[in-house]
């Protein structure tokens, strides 16, 4: 599957890189320069790209500069960050940055943010808000926050959380009222949220038959059922995953959108633990989108606010990597056999 492309996608993950590297460096945090939204990710890239050197520095300048008292981090004392999407969603950055501290064995970073992560749990539904007693934002259950911070659970603090946030997302799968539209938001007792404002409706909901929707919402929800279901064998996670593929494969505009990358990401992982290709060719048709979307100096939204630039070019090499990883071990294995 990989052989023919797997160049071009190698080098646009490197060409992504070089381009971070001379932009991002722990003295920029030094020098308070840098939003907290322009770096969050980059550690977990430094450490797909083999450098552990660079990402302890990184890591070590985040934890002086952003990481609090009770285990939030922050750019601002009063702000988390200029980015307004990522400050509504207060847990968002946090979760990111626990998972790659932990990866660094830097417990006295991911064990206390992890533990802060906690004050966005609903315990009725295992379910996560993008906001607490603590921080601002919104108190509705959230499938792709839960998506998020049951991974972190995943990761970190085994696997009892991680199945009870599984379990809350596929409660609200199994409620979806309509057949050509998927709702991602629940109030506190688990009731589906149909009703928003026209302005806030893109992070509510994705409707199939408009395009420039924001596909991530689905992507994540799948791949973390996919990762609930390669951890205790239960057939109905894969199943509600599937289903979330399936309603994904459908949505119109979806493999020609810069913001399909965690779907990309879910069909590599879909392909690998079920032997599906059609998976597999979506997933490369994506990738191949978005290849021929980054610009000559390496980055992708190019005029965007440099902020989102960072944070998404880091993110879309994070996910391109991935997806090829995934495939490759799928190929691997399935040669094997």
């Amino acid at each position: 599957m990989l052989t023919t492309r797997i160049d071009q996608y190698q080098a646009a993950i490197k060409k992504s890189y070089d381009y971070l590297t001379n932009r991002l460096s722990p003295e920029m945090i030094h020098a308070g320069e840098v939003d907290l939204s322009s770096i969050y990710k980059y550690p977990t890239l430094l450490l797909l790209a083999g450098k552990q050197p660079q990402c302890e520095h990184f890591i070590e300048a985040i934890k002086q500069y952003y990481f609090k008292e009770d285990g939030d981090f922050l750019t601002y004392p009063e702000l988390k960050s200029v980015n307004t999407i990522l400050d509504s969603y207060q847990p968002y950055m946090n979760g990111w940055l626990a998972i790659a501290a932990h990866k660094l064995e830097r417990f006295d970073i991911s064990i206390h943010a992890y533990e802060f992560l906690h004050n966005f749990l609903n315990p009725k539904l295992g379910g996560y808000s993008n906001g607490c007693k603590k921080t601002k934002g919104s108190l509705q259950v959230d499938l792709f926050t839960t998506a998020h911070l049951g991974r972190v659970s995943l990761c970190i603090g085994g696997i009892d959380m991680a199945i009870k946030a599984a379990d809350c997302i596929v409660h609200g799968l199994k409620m979806q009222p309509y057949s050509d539209r998927l709702l991602f938001k629940m109030d506190t007792d688990g009731h589906l949220i149909s009703s928003f404002n026209e302005d806030e409706s893109s992070f509510y909901c994705v409707n199939k038959a408009e395009k420039k929707q924001l596909y991530f919402l689905l992507g994540y929800p799948a791949a973390f059922l996919l990762d609930i279901y390669q951890a205790t064998a239960e057939e109905h996670y894969l199943d509600f995953a599937l289903d979330l593929l399936g309603f994904a494969c459908g949505c119109h505009g979806i493999q020609e959108s810069l913001f399909s990358h965690k779907v990309a990401w879910a069909a590599a992982k879909a392909t690998r633990l079920t032997g599906d290709l059609v998976y597999s060719e979506f997933a490369l048709s994506i990738l191949d989108y978005i290849i021929e979307n980054q610009s000559n100096a390496g980055c992708w939204h190019e005029t965007e606010a440099d902020y989102f630039m960072l944070d998404q070019t880091t993110e879309i090499a994070i996910w391109i990597n991935s997806v090829i990883t995934e495939l490759a071990l799928f190929d691997k294995y399935s040669s094997a056999k």
